[in-house]
This record gives C-alpha cells, structure tokens and sequence, in this order.
C-alpha cells in the first residue's frame, strides 16, 4: 500500500512537471505577420503549436536542415528536423519533416534559456558587423525563427563566438551564445525517429 501511493505521488509530480502550460512572452523588434512566412512542410505542424523555435547554421558551404521545438496543443514540447534534398535550397522548398526523440526536459531547458535570455526582444539585425571594426570571412550564420499563429520573428547572428572574442560585450551577442550552446547540444540529425 505504501509502495503504491509513493508510485502515484511521483507520477503526478513527474506529470505535472512534464505537461504544465508554459507562458508565451510578448514578440518585440521586427515582427512580421505570420501570413508572410509560408514554408509548406510547417505550416501544418503550425495549425497545432502554440509556439514553434527554429534554429539552424548555414555558411558558403551551404545551409544545415533546421531542429524545430514545438509546444503543442497537447501542452508537450515536440521536435522536429526539417530538411531537403538539396543542401542550397532555401527553407521554402523544404519539404522532408521527421520526428525526433528528445526528452521533454532537454527540450525544457532549451525554452528555459530563451526566456531567460529574454530572446523574444532581441534585435533581428545583425549590429555586431557594425560595431565592431573587424571583418570576419566565410563564418558561420546562426538562424533562430520564433513562429506563433499570428506571428513571427527572424534572427540571424553572423560569427557571434568570433565577434565577442574580438569586441567582447554585446549583450544581444552573449544572450544568442548562450542559445546557440543549448541548441549545440542536442544533435537532432542523429535522433530521427
């Protein structure tokens, strides 16, 4: 009996951890409607999501397919990778969606680092090119698309590991390294299902 209700109160403090509403903050700096971002293989995988973050790296050499992080209606967290079959096409001809298995408590920690980074108002250009006085070639862009129903929201961050080394300080730059070693961490390509 006492083995049983030690079972049943971990289950409803692990449940209760696993399936809590999260709270969406407020999208600020260049919002765009959603209507003008039409990618066919998300906009189904949109209908059912509250929030969608999408990130990948792309250089010259070519663009990596995107990790999608998806709060759904079933207020679970899902992922996703998103690809093509051509490592030059831009995200509206991606049309390959696979599942991925990633705990919710991985995909926890990523949206966890996005609120407390507070990544919903960073700017969307990119000022670390402007302010500091060192040019950097052929480095790697890093992409965050934030998507809800109504909304969205673009980042891109070129070389921001390099620029800090060189003019440390940029707090939009340090919130979007702390972002990128999260995401870093997950690897989706290698947990499709």
């Amino acid at each position: 009996m006492l083995k049983s209700s030690y079972i049943l109160l971990a289950f409803f403090f692990i449940s209760s951890f696993i399936f809590r509403q999260i709270n969406i903050p407020e999208i600020k700096n260049a919002v765009l409607p959603i209507s003008s971002f039409k990618v066919p293989a998300v906009s189904e995988l949109l209908k059912k999501s509250k929030i969608m973050i999408m990130y990948r790296t792309y250089s010259s050499s070519g663009r990596k397919p995107f990790d999608i992080i998806s709060y759904q209606n079933d207020n679970r967290w899902h992922a996703y990778y998103l690809s093509d079959s051509s490592r030059f096409h831009d995200v509206f001809s991606y049309n390959f969606l696979d599942s991925v298995s990633v705990s919710q408590e991985f995909v926890s920690s990523i949206w966890e680092t996005m609120i407390s980074e507070n990544i919903f108002v960073l700017p969307a250009d990119r000022e670390d090119e402007k302010e500091c006085d060192y040019t950097i070639h052929d480095a790697i862009h890093y992409e965050v698309k934030i998507l809800t129903p109504k909304e969205y929201k673009y980042l891109d961050y070129y070389a921001p590991d390099r620029y800090e080394q060189q003019c440390p300080g940029n707090i939009s730059r340090q919130k979007i390294l702390k972002l990128i070693a999260v995401f870093a961490k997950a690897n989706f390509i290698s947990r499709k299902v």
